[in-house]
C-alpha cells in the first residue's frame, strides 16, 4: 500500500517538476465531470505536441473521477477552509483517541469527536450543494462522508484530500483505493513454514492493535455513558426533591400570606373598638 501512494505521489510530482502543465492538469480536475476525458486526451495532446511523451503518457493514465471523488475535488476548491478543519479535527480525534483509551483525558475525545462530526455534516451539505447544481442525485452522499472520514485519518490521506485530486472512493479500513489504486492481496503466514519472512505477521499485528484498542474504546465509552445515565438519574432525582420542597415552601408562603390578611384585618377592627 505504501508502495502504490509512493508511486501516486511520484505522478504528481513528476507532473510538477518535469513540465508547465501542472496548472493545466490541476484545472482538469476542477472541470464538470462531463468534460473530463476530452481534457484530459487534449492535454495529453499537447504534451506530445512539445515533445513531452513521457508526460503525456502519465497525463493518458489519469482517470475520470467517480461522481463522489469528482465531487471532493470541488470541495478542495470551494470549501478549502471547511476542508482543513476537518483534516484539524480528525488529526485532534486520532492524538485524543490514544489518549481516552489509556483513560486520560475522556472528555477531550469526546470534544475532538463532535468537532469531526460537525465538521463532516459541513461538509456534506456543502458536497449536496455540488452534486445539485452539477445535476447528480444524492446518492454519492455516503461514499462522499465515507471518503471524507478516511482520508482525513492519516498524513497521507489528507494530502491527497487537499490536492483535490481523487479518482475514486477512500475506504475507511485504508487508503489503497486511492486515485483508483486497487488493494494488493495481503500476505498470509502459515504457521508450518519457519522461514516466513520477517514482517509478514505486521498487518495481523496491527489489525489486532485497532482491534484491541476499539475495544478498549468500547468499554471506555460505555463506563462514560454508564456514569453519565447515573448522573442524570441523580439529577433527576435531586430535581424532583427540590420541586417538592419548593411546593411545600409555596404553600407555607400562600397560608402566611393567608394569616397576615387576617391579622391586618383583625388589628383593623381592634383599631376601631
Amino acid at each position: 500500500m505504501a508502495f502504490r501512494l509512493t508511486c501516486l505521489r511520484f505522478l504528481a510530482m513528476t507532473l510538477a517538476a518535469d513540465s508547465e502543465l501542472e496548472p493545466e492538469v490541476d484545472r482538469l480536475y476542477s472541470l464538470p465531470l462531463a468534460e473530463f476525458t476530452a481534457a484530459r486526451d487534449q492535454l495529453a495532446k499537447q504534451a506530445r505536441e512539445e515533445g513531452e511523451r513521457a508526460v503525456a503518457a502519465r497525463i493518458k493514465e489519469l482517470r475520470k473521477p467517480s461522481v463522489s471523488a469528482w465531487a471532493i475535488n470541488q470541495l478542495a476548491r470551494s470549501n478549502e477552509l471547511d476542508l482543513k478543519r476537518l483534516l484539524k479535527a480528525s488529526k485532534r480525534l486520532a492524538e485524543t483517541q490514544l489518549q481516552a483509551v489509556s483513560g486520560k483525558d475522556p472528555k477531550a475525545f469526546l470534544e475532538a469527536r463532535r468537532e469531526e462530526t460537525d465538521a463532516l455534516n459541513s461538509m456534506a451539505r456543502a458536497a449536496r450543494q455540488v452534486l445539485e447544481r452539477a445535476g447528480h442525485g444524492p446518492s454519492a452522499l455516503d461514499p462522499i462522508t465515507r471518503t471524507l472520514r478516511a482520508g482525513a485519518a492519516t498524513d497521507e490521506g489528507r494530502e491527497l484530500l487537499e490536492r483535490g485530486r481523487l479518482s475514486e472512493d477512500l475506504q475507511p479500513t485504508g487508503f489503497e483505493a486511492f486515485a483508483g489504486i486497487s488493494p494488493a492481496p495481503r500476505a498470509t503466514k502459515e504457521p508450518s513454514r519457519p522461514r516466513e519472512k520477517a514482517g509478514s505477521r505486521q498487518p495481523v499485528v496491527r489489525a489486532r492493535e485497532r482491534v484491541r484498542q476499539a475495544k478498549a474504546q468500547e468499554r471506555s465509552s460505555s463506563r462514560q455513558a454508564d456514569a453519565a445515565e447515573r448522573e442524570a438519574e441523580q439529577a433527576e432525582r435531586r430535581a424532583a426533591e427540590l420541586r417538592e420542597i419548593a411546593e411545600a415552601a409555596r404553600a407555607d408562603a400562600d397560608a402566611a400570606r393567608v394569616a397576615v390578611a387576617e391579622a391586618e384585618a383583625q388589628l383593623a377592627r381592634e383599631s376601631k373598638t
